[in-house]
C-alpha cells in the first residue's frame, strides 16, 4: 500500500472524529512521509502499520482526550460527546475481528451438532442393546413356540444392530475427532507460519 492509498484508506476509517483532529492526523503523516522521503510505490505499512491499526490508535486518543474534557467539565454535551466518540471507536474497529468470531461460533455449532448426533446414535444404539437383552427373557413368559421365536429374534436383532451401530458411529466419532484435530493443527501452522 503507497502513501497515497493509505492517506485515502485512514481518511475513511477516520469519518466521525472531530475535523481538528483529523486534520491533525492527516498533516501528521503526511509530513511524516515527506520527512521519511517515501515514494508513490513504496509500501508505507512496515513504517506507520495497517490503516486500520491507526486509525484504531487515533480513536482511541480521541475517546480518552473526550474523556478527560468530560471528567474536568462535565455537563451533558459533553457526556452526550463522550458516549458518541466511544460508539463511533467501537465501530471502527476491524471488522475482521466480528466477522471472524461469527464465523467461529457457526464453525463451533456445527461441530457440537454433528458430535450431539453421533452421541445420541450412540447412545439410542446402547439402549437397542440394552433392551435386545432385557427382551431375552420374555422368550420363556409366552405362551407358544412360535411367539417364543419371534420374541427371541427381535431380541437378537436388536442387540446385534445396536452392536453395529455403536460400532460404526464409534469408528466415525473418532475418525471426526482426529480430522478435527489435524485440521486445528493445521489452522495453527498455518497461523504460526503467517506471523514469521
Amino acid at each position: 500500500m503507497n502513501k497515497n492509498q493509505f492517506l485515502t484508506e485512514l481518511q475513511r476509517r477516520l469519518r466521525g472524529v472531530p475535523q481538528e483532529e483529523l486534520d491533525q492526523a492527516m498533516e501528521y503523516y503526511t509530513e511524516y512521509f515527506l520527512d521519511a522521503n517515501v515514494d508513490d510505490v513504496t509500501d508505507v505499512i512496515p513504517l506507520v502499520g495497517t490503516p486500520e491499526q491507526v486509525a484504531q490508535r487515533i480513536w482511541d486518543e480521541c475517546v480518552d482526550k473526550q474523556v478527560t474534557i468530560q471528567r474536568q467539565e462535565g455537563g451533558v454535551k459533553n457526556t452526550a460527546k463522550t458516549v458518541w466518540m466511544i460508539v463511533l471507536a467501537v465501530f471502527a474497529a476491524p471488522i475482521a475481528l466480528p466477522v471472524a468470531i461469527a464465523v467461529a461460533a457457526v464453525v463451533f455449532a456445527v461441530l457440537v451438532v454433528i458430535f450431539a448426533v453421533i452421541f445420541s446414535i450412540i447412545v439410542a444404539a446402547v439402549a437397542l442393546v440394552v433392551g435386545g437383552f432385557a427382551a431375552l427373557p420374555g422368550v420363556f413368559w409366552v405362551v407358544g413356540i412360535g411367539q417364543a421365536f419371534i420374541v427371541a429374534g427381535s431380541a437378537l436383532a436388536m442387540i446385534g444392530i445396536g452392536l453395529l451401530l455403536i460400532l460404526a458411529f464409534w469408528k466415525l466419532g473418532t475418525w471426526c475427532i482426529l480430522q478435527l484435530a489435524q485440521w486445528v493443527r493445521k489452522l495453527g501452522e498455518k497461523k504460526r507460519g503467517v506471523q514469521v
